[in-house]
């Protein structure tokens, strides 16, 4: 395994090198008026991160109007932006990588309205998918899910309420899948839909039944509802609750006769089970690690974890009496970071880290507080108080959170990761709301999906590659007892494989060959060298495993040497 060091060394001159303090990444509206920040109407500007770019919402002042936004490429690394389309009213807010693209919402030119668009990763400007509700109000497109079969949504069309879609990028076939509430009433609410295996799980009421799980695998037969979980009930799904991949199964909290409990699910109305009784837990939130599920109580201040079996969830902490709730959470080192809404207030929130050890206040009280995890030793969070924001890095201890890349004024948020960098908005005083970036160290990002078979998909996991010390690697819920191999090569911007997956290497190297266990995981953990020519190079990893004439793919997980 020692060959990761010397292929990683042999691509220092393919790969790019993050840069080592943070810094504007571009000055996108140069307006001599502070408040004038390409990013100060834009409430949330971040729109997809690919290997090697990021997306964004932004107004460069150009425009008659100043509250027109239009989408913008960033090269993190090479501090550079390029503006992406016609510049019109786009809508700020997640899009997500599709492949070699990027599909968000947007409003068009000519007077169409907010419609689903795909960029390409590489240059070109956006380029309408469909109008599916001609005129100027349009579909409203959201909650985008890649998976195997292309790209599944939620829009509108003129006889219709919100219902879901699927796209495989072509016009011809972005379609309908179905009209599960009849009529203009909407069945699809955007929250909780996750894409399991080769299925997208979501919540849906079709007007008799109340929100039950539903699961298609992306085309109009194979769109229905998983199980009745609550007969003759308005609903069983509890609002704002989500559905997670785990192990190769798929989970989620339900509220039916006799309580609420934790379910797991094949895919099947036979397969779906429920795992455990949750008591009075209102679940918010379900987050799925490598080696267990994290559940938040949404108004009942509760964490819980499970293995996945009645004996192995339990009660971790419960967060004190000045918190009414959580509302979101993030994996750290020995458990999670959640964000903790204040009693009594509607915009103040405190950090906390919950895990064996306890429950323990990180950061807070602040009026806007945004977390985002870049690997596996730290969490970033942008703590808005008082007029100033501030980045504050978290290891999950109180001696290990401290600031970090100094303060800027009113309006900063963190946005997301890219090229190993860490995006955030910010005004240094100077330059208004802008885009910034700042290297997160030795870090870890994931790009795509696993391919397997069903509501199989294998998972795969990098630790945070820190020089002088080791990486671990593994594959999870792959096919058993089967013959693997690990791919290397540089960050790309996304290659078609025959399975229908996708994979984000250029130059692709066989790294090692390896053999899953009986249960089909597999993991390694690579010592490294202290070599100060790898600090700062970004690498692209993903696994293949074979059998029956096929084969499985994980995700692409590109790290960076460092610190």
């Amino acid at each position: 395994m020692n060959r990761l060091l010397s292929s990683c060394a042999g691509l220092l001159l393919a790969l790019s090198v993050a840069s080592q303090s943070a810094s504007l990444v571009l000055d996108i509206n140069p307006s001599v008026d502070r408040s004038r920040g390409s990013m100060q109407l834009v409430y949330d500007p971040f729109v997809a991160a690919a290997p090697n770019q990021a997306f964004v919402v932004a107004n460069d002042g150009v425009a008659s109007q100043a509250s027109y936004r239009a989408l913008w490429s960033l090269d993190l690394v090479g501090r550079t932006g390029a503006l992406r389309g016609p510049y019109d009213v786009w809508v700020a807010g997640p899009g997500a990588l599709f492949g070699s693209q990027v599909i968000l919402a947007s409003y068009g030119v000519g007077g169409v309205g907010s419609e689903p668009y795909l960029a390409p990763a590489r240059g070109g400007d956006p380029v309408l998918l469909a109008d599916l509700y001609p005129g100027s109000i349009g579909s409203f497109p959201s909650g985008f899910v890649p998976f195997r079969r292309g790209v599944w949504f939620l829009a509108r069309e003129v006889t219709t309420g919100w219902e879901p879609f699927v796209s495989d990028g072509t016009a011809a076939n972005t379609l309908l899948l179905a009209d599960i509430a009849p009529g203009n009433t909407s069945s699809v609410g955007n929250f909780g839909q996750a894409r399991i295996g080769d299925y997208v799980f979501f919540q849906a009421d079709d007007q008799a039944s109340g929100y039950e799980p539903w699961v298609t695998d992306g085309t109009v037969a194979g769109t229905r509802m998983l199980r009745d979980l609550s007969p003759g009930s308005p609903l069983s799904m509890i609002p704002g609750s989500n559905f997670v991949e785990w192990h190769g199964r798929c989970y989620f909290p339900a509220s039916v006769p006799g309580g609420r409990f934790l379910y797991v699910s094949d895919g099947t109305a036979a397969g779906t089970t429920a795992v455990v009784s949750l008591g009075s837990l209102d679940v918010g939130q379900l987050l799925a690690t490598e080696d267990r599920i994290f559940l938040s109580g949404g108004s009942s201040r509760e964490l819980w974890e499970s293995d996945g079996t009645a004996a192995g969830t339990r009660l971790v902490g419960t967060l004190p009496l000045a918190v009414r709730g959580v509302d979101r959470m993030v994996e750290s080192p020995g458990g999670v970071i959640v964000r903790g809404l204040v009693a009594g207030s509607f915009t103040n929130s405190l950090v906390y880290h919950v895990g064996p050890g306890g429950v323990t206040q990180l950061a807070g009280p602040a009026e806007d507080v945004t977390l985002h995890t870049s690997g596996s030793r730290y969490v970033w969070i942008g703590f808005q108080r008082a007029s100033r924001f501030d980045l504050l890095r978290s290891d999950g201890t109180v001696s290990g959170t401290a600031p970090a890349f100094g303060r800027f004024w009113n309006g900063g948020r963190v946005l997301g990761q890219a090229q190993g960098e860490l995006l955030f908005a910010a005004d240094d005083g100077i330059t208004g709301l802008e885009p910034w970036s700042g290297p997160v160290g030795a870090g870890v990002e994931g790009y795509g999906f696993g391919c397997g078979a069903g509501i199989r998909a294998p998972s795969f996991y990098m630790s945070d590659p820190v020089l002088g010390g080791s990486v671990r690697l593994s594959v999870r819920a792959s096919r058993a007892s089967a013959p693997g191999l690990m791919v290397l090569g540089a960050p790309g911007d996304g290659v078609t494989l025959p399975n229908g997956c996708t994979m984000y290497i250029d130059q692709p190297d066989v790294l090692t060959m390896f053999a899953t266990d009986a249960h089909g995981d597999w993991s390694v953990t690579v010592p490294l060298s202290n070599d100060p020519a790898l600090r700062g190079l970004r690498f692209a990893v993903m696994a293949a495993v074979a059998g029956g004439g096929s084969f499985d793919t994980t995700s692409t997980q590109i790290g960076m040497f460092g610190d």
